[in-house]
């Protein structure tokens, strides 16, 4: 494919052409014509060029091209063609634009022409877009019950060819997702847990032999990051079977099973992460590139069941382990984060809980740096974040987001708390970056607080002074 400045060149295929073909003679038609035009193959791909205009054609007129889809299919003859077309298909069905009805058949048509063997890139990139396809009918509850038998029978044949013994993947959920065994893995949980809702029978049996032979065999760090990944699902559509394989689904060491990936990666559930050994997830949050396993832990801490225990009481353990108090600091900021984007009334009071909670821990005062950061929940009430924010002041002066400490309490100037927060913010923040402006502010605020000499104003006063804003601390 060529692009310019303004078109996108399909090996000098023309849009407009084939789109005129499709609303004239219809899609068959046109991808026919499409899978037989000469292409500029001045970059050596004219599949790659074809490929890439029908992608465009389904997209600007979705409604002509999902109209016959195996007739589609049959006419674009070549894989990548039929999988440029479904994938697009696929995409659209992602944003809400097809109904059931049409993603069902379209499906249908995709599955009736799965390469019978993967024989070259072709092939093995349409059996990833059929298996993604049966992923997302069973996902909208589109129906599938003339081929679902079949379909289930060919993505355990993909799973079982594509896992094998290995450990060392960089990105095991990443690799596994791009590849046909690991999404058909996917396509065929997703099967099993809507059977699972629609039966209340607990998950299938074609899904848990599946399952069970992954966990029982040599590890795959691929296949055990999407059954991690689906932990939640599982875990909700069928207790007792993961009470049944706790040995294998929820230890937290070595880094390939599945409970570290969902962690990382899976849906919050208080109830799941209740189970797990309390001091491995205490670690586990203290590693590195943690902030999945954090945002996790935070969900369960302000829901209110206290299925981890108390708030207070799981922040001091996490904080007594080497790394602790900056994992919980990193906790605190991504809990300030959460609360900001959130326009739920009932999670920020629960937010507010948790902070609270971590003052009343007696925490090391490196664990509440990351409450600088409830600067940015406007959602909070001022009263209530000038009198949490000087709390934690009185325990660790050196916050972070000091300039914007200074910002925010400047909208309540009168409030001996925001004079408190700004000369804390000018004697403990970082003297570099935005100093200036920070004293600028304090220096503003003090101008427009009361002129009565309170034990705050005197403290704001003389924080002016020693940052060198001594005009503005006497008022010349």
């Amino acid at each position: 494919m060529k692009t310019t400045s303004w078109v996108e060149a399909y090996g000098g295929l023309s849009v407009e052409v084939f789109s005129a073909r499709a609303q004239a003679d219809g899609a068959a038609a046109a991808v026919a014509a499409l899978a037989a035009a000469p292409v500029d193959e001045d970059d050596g791909d004219a599949d790659g060029d074809r490929a890439g205009l029908l992608g465009e054609l389904v997209t600007q007129d979705l409604e002509i091209w999902a109209a016959d889809p195996a007739a589609v299919a049959a006419a674009a003859a070549r894989p990548v063609l039929q999988a440029a077309y479904f994938n697009a298909c696929h995409h659209a069905a992602s944003k809400g634009l097809l109904d059931h009805g049409v993603l069902g058949a379209l499906t249908e048509a995709a599955f009736a022409i799965r390469p019978r063997e993967a024989d070259g890139p072709q092939a093995v990139q349409l059996q990833l877009v059929i298996s993604n396809l049966l992923h997302r009918a069973w996902d909208s509850g589109a129906s599938l019950e003339t081929v679902e038998a079949d379909a289930v029978a060919w993505l355990r044949d993909l799973v079982t060819g594509w896992s094998t013994p290995r450990l060392g993947t960089s990105s095991p959920l990443g690799m596994a997702t791009t590849a046909p065994g690991g999404s058909a893995l996917l396509s065929l949980t997703a099967w099993g847990i809507q059977s699972a809702v629609r039966t209340a029978d607990g998950l299938p049996e074609e899904l848990t032999t599946t399952l069970e032979a992954l966990l029982g065999a040599q590890p795959d760090d691929q296949a055990l990051a999407v059954i991690g990944f689906c932990l939640t699902l599982l875990h909700r559509c069928d207790p007792a079977w993961t009470a049944d394989h706790v040995d294998t689904l929820l230890p937290l060491e070595p880094a390939w099973r599945p409970a570290r990936v969902w962690l990382a990666h899976g849906k919050p559930d208080a109830a799941l992460l209740a189970q797990l050994d309390r001091t491995g997830l205490w670690h586990v949050l203290c590693a590195s590139h943690a902030e999945g396993a954090h945002y996790r832990v935070l969900r369960a801490l302000v829901d209110g069941a206290e299925l981890l225990g108390p708030a207070g009481e799981f922040l001091a353990g996490l904080a007594s382990c080497p790394g602790g108090d900056v994992a919980v600091s990193a906790m605190l900021s991504q809990l300030a984060t959460y609360t900001a984007r959130s326009e739920n009334g009932e999670v920020t009071e629960r937010a507010a809980g948790l902070w609270r909670a971590a003052l009343d821990a007696d925490l090391p005062a490196a664990a509440l740096r990351g409450a600088g950061h409830f600067v940015f929940a406007a959602c909070l009430d001022q009263d209530l974040w000038l009198e949490l924010t000087v709390a934690t002041l009185a325990q660790q002066p050196d916050l972070e987001d000091a300039d914007y400490l200074v910002k925010r309490a400047s909208r309540t100037p009168a409030s001996p708390g925001a004079q408190l927060i700004a000369a804390t913010a000018l004697d403990h923040g970082p003297v570099n970056g935005y100093r200036a402006r920070t004293v600028r502010r304090a220096a503003d605020l003090y101008a427009a607080a009361p002129t009565e000499n309170t034990p705050e104003r005197e403290a704001l006063r003389v924080a002016l002074i020693n940052a060198g804003a001594i005009d503005d601390a006497y008022g010349s």
